[in-house]
């Protein structure tokens, strides 16, 4: 619940991230592993990920008005990681991990 112009943050794994395009391609389940959802903990996993745009949408819909949205890898990593996520956040944005939306109401 927000006050009249509260304004909501959210983040959350972008489901078109690179990484999860790569297990894909080896064949790999790019979701939560089987044991993680049936015995752990369950709100240590994502049981949907969203891409940018689903995510703009359901705020849309929600009546916010989107004022920022981007792709990026927002956890600090260092060494050669941080260099190929940068280049990777620079040569197509949209397959970065994590995705950053604001809007206001």
């Amino acid at each position: 619940m927000l006050k009249p112009a509260g304004i909501v943050l959210i983040t959350t794994p972008n489901a078109l991230r690179l990484g999860s395009r790569l297990r894909l391609l080896r064949g790999q389940n790019v979701f939560a592993n089987l044991e993680s959802l049936c015995f752990g903990d369950p709100y240590s996993v994502h049981f949907r990920e969203y891409s940018l745009n689903e995510v703009v949408k359901l705020l849309q819909w929600g009546g916010f008005r989107v004022i920022v949205q981007q792709s990026a890898y927002l956890y600090p990593v260092s060494g050669i990681k941080k260099m190929l996520k940068r280049a990777v956040e620079k040569i197509s944005p949209s397959l970065a991990g994590n995705l950053f939306v604001v809007g206001i109401k």
